[in-house]
């Protein structure tokens, strides 16, 4: 009986250990981990045109056969949105938004003044980037 009970337990554990290994996310890769040749992008070390996500800290989005395809967002170093944008076949195609925090120090004889300002600029659908 402590045999059966053994070997029941060795398979139940097989089975869960390799469930477990075939359904582990696949993990982006970064532009770093890409190369440019010809306006198509690909894994280093291979001729076949690249098809995954790219997930860095600032740029998120798909490549399909090598050229961005989707919704690709990029954010400023402090996490602000800099711009989104649609792509098809390598081309963007619809909204950009783009917002740039912009601070200069003006210094007029003793006073010092900080001036902020936001700059927002909007690309709707229809033209190509």
């Amino acid at each position: 009986m402590f045999q059966k009970l053994n070997l029941k337990f060795i398979v139940i554990f097989a089975l869960i250990a390799t469930w477990s290994s075939t359904s582990m996310p696949v993990w982006a890769l970064s532009m770093d981990d890409l190369v440019m040749r010809e306006a198509i992008y690909y894994e280093k070390f291979s001729n076949i045109p690249f098809t995954g996500a790219v997930d860095e800290v600032n740029e998120r989005g798909v490549f399909r056969g090598g050229k961005k395809d989707g919704q690709w967002l990029l954010y400023s170093s402090d996490g602000q949105l800099l711009s989104d944008v649609t792509y098809a076949d390598g081309k963007g195609l619809a909204h950009i938004v783009v917002s740039t925090l912009m601070e200069k120090l003006i210094t007029l004889g003793n006073l010092t003044i900080k001036v902020e300002c936001t700059v927002i600029g909007f690309i709707t659908a229809g033209l190509e980037i």
